[in-house]
């Protein structure tokens, strides 16, 4: 047998002075009758029950040491079993838990202390935080230390927690345990009703029915009638967690002033979309929430949002080689790729992507295209024809176009090229152009819209060592943010709806076990059960004069 308060086994020295006090006698007072007469009949049965007071006596001292030996044992928490248990505590970090300072985290962390504190010496823990991923911050474990540095590990994410997954992991870890249980502190938001686990699983709710309102989307894109890269339309989307309705104040900061606000009113359980619109020279913006009905805000995390300016999103891209490419346009074409942000390439023909041509397009897909050098015969883009190869003086560096999408920040100064090859854009854009012939040496032009806009950039690998500089992934770069469209959308990192709103299941899986006791194992709670009956048994005795 363990104990988790061996401390508390002190109180066992109550035993003493419980000893003396039904071992001393106190000193008999003699009084002086006149005659003894009117006491003999009393005397008499007194002493034929002098057996009967002594054993009611002694079965009044056992009670009192029973009651003493279980409230000493059950404040000490003795464990009966033989290895110990090994407990699970997976703590939701989802972004409706608040933070770890005040809030439904800040209770889970308390209680998972409590839990840690309340252990037996043999028992291990296992501490899994429930992110977007969860993952294990500590054990199986007996060290103090090291699950108390885990406690302190514990983040709340922006984002929504994958509880299912993460009581697999927790259960995946118990599964060759003879004694193991898992408990799940969390805010309500995971519906349970699904979940299968064979280790013994028990829940604690906290910040159940709770008001909020948070900024849920974030985002800017260059406005349509946009007259410069600074004149962008901004969406925010603000919901309200509740059944009530409420008002709140919505704004758009720049570098601290505000450049936009608007007051709202939000049904319960919805979400609001306002649009604004900045034209100013920033690299951040910030969307802030704040209520105006003096209602209280559960998460504060939620209340403010931040959108990076500088950042752009890659489209996907689908490489497209005709069977005449030669290697080394492969080659660049992808360097220069990859170095515009490109981790992947498409294989599905119906995914929404840009396609990349090496070559002369073999076909006109209907998707953005990005076509890279143009031997061959193709199907060009709407009014675009290829005029061959310029070569020699023809291929001398003439112009470039500063101030399109497409080009901006290229730098072809001091490039040697020495074979391009030239095309018609008709109704597209001519970004850079070589001397060429009598014929005309557009060899980079952009035009189209839409699914149907395309980029064509006729400076090849073998003939330019235009590849070869800064110039030419800057270039791909530019035409694939042109090429996406959604590429020049910047989203802020937000919480999902579905946190902000604080739902909550309304019934627990039929597979899980009845919620874990908290801080009270049961032997010692039987314990002290025991002890209260004694307890009350004496003074029950007492009172009738059972025992003198």
């Amino acid at each position: 047998m363990t104990f988790a308060q061996p401390i508390f086994l002190a109180t066992l020295g109550l035993l003493l002075p419980l000893l003396i006090a039904y071992l001393v006698r106190r000193r008999r007072n003699l009084v002086r009758v006149p005659s003894t007469l009117r006491w003999r009949v009393v005397a008499v049965s007194k002493h034929r029950n002098k057996r009967f007071r002594f054993l009611s006596r002694l079965l009044s001292l056992l009670a009192l040491v029973a009651a003493i030996w279980a409230l000493a044992f059950a404040a000490a928490q003795p464990m009966l079993r033989g290895d110990g248990e090994t407990l699970a505590i997976v703590i939701d970090v989802s972004a409706s838990m608040g933070d770890r300072d005040a809030g439904p985290l800040a209770e889970a962390l308390e209680s998972a202390e409590d839990l840690i504190a309340s252990r037996s010496p043999r028992d291990r823990i296992v501490v899994i935080a429930a992110g977007s991923r969860p993952s294990r911050l500590a054990g199986p474990t007996r060290e103090s230390g090291v699950l108390s540095r885990a406690l302190d590990a514990v983040v709340a994410e922006r984002g929504m927690a994958d509880v299912p997954r993460a009581l697999e992991l927790a259960s995946s870890l118990l599964a060759a345990e003879e004694d193991a249980r898992i408990v799940l502190l969390h805010d309500g938001a995971t519906d349970l009703t699904a979940q299968r686990l064979e280790v013994p699983t028990g829940e604690r709710r906290f910040g159940v029915g709770r008001d909020n309102l948070g900024v849920t989307t974030f985002a800017a894109r260059p406005a349509r009638d946009a007259h410069s890269d600074d004149d962008r339309e901004i969406l925010v989307g603000v919901t309200a967690a509740g059944e009530s309705a409420r008002r709140a104040r919505v704004w758009i900061e720049a570098e601290g002033v505000v450049i936009g606000e608007e007051v709202v009113d939000i049904a319960g359980g919805t979400e609001q979309e306002l649009r604004f619109r900045s034209q100013l020279p920033v690299r951040q913006l910030e969307a802030r929430v704040a209520a105006l009905d003096d209602v209280a805000d559960a998460i504060a995390s939620d209340d403010v949002a931040t959108l990076d300016l500088g950042a752009r999103i890659t489209p996907a891209v689908r490489i497209e080689e005709p069977a005449d490419v030669e290697g080394p346009s492969r080659f660049f074409a992808e360097r220069a790729l990859r170095a515009a942000g490109i981790d992947a390439f498409l294989d599905d023909e119906n995914a929404a992507s840009v396609v990349v041509t090496l070559g002369a397009p073999s076909r006109r897909p209907d998707r953005p295209q990005l076509i890279l050098g143009g031997r061959g015969e193709g199907r060009w883009p709407v009014d675009v024809e290829a005029l061959g190869v310029l070569e020699g003086e023809a291929a001398s560096f003439r112009s470039l176009e500063p101030n399109h999408p497409v080009t901006r920040g290229v730098d072809l100064d001091g490039v040697t090229i020495v074979r391009a090859t030239a095309i018609d854009p008709g109704r597209g854009a001519p970004l850079v152009e070589l001397d060429g012939s009598g014929e005309g040496g557009t060899v980079v032009a952009a035009g189209g819209a839409g699914r149907e806009r395309w980029v064509y950039i006729g400076l090849e690998p073998d003939g330019s060592d235009v590849v070869l500089r800064v110039a030419y992934p800057v270039l791909v770069a530019n035409a694939l943010a042109w090429l996406g469209g959604a590429s020049a959308t910047v989203i802020a990192d937000t919480p999902p709806v579905t946190e902000a709103r604080l739902p909550v299941a309304e019934t627990e899986g039929p597979t899980l076990a009845a919620p874990v006791g908290w801080g009270i194992p049961s032997l010692p709670m039987w314990l002290g059960v025991l002890a209260a009956l004694l307890l009350a048994f004496e003074g029950l005795a007492y009172q009738r004069r059972w025992v003198r």
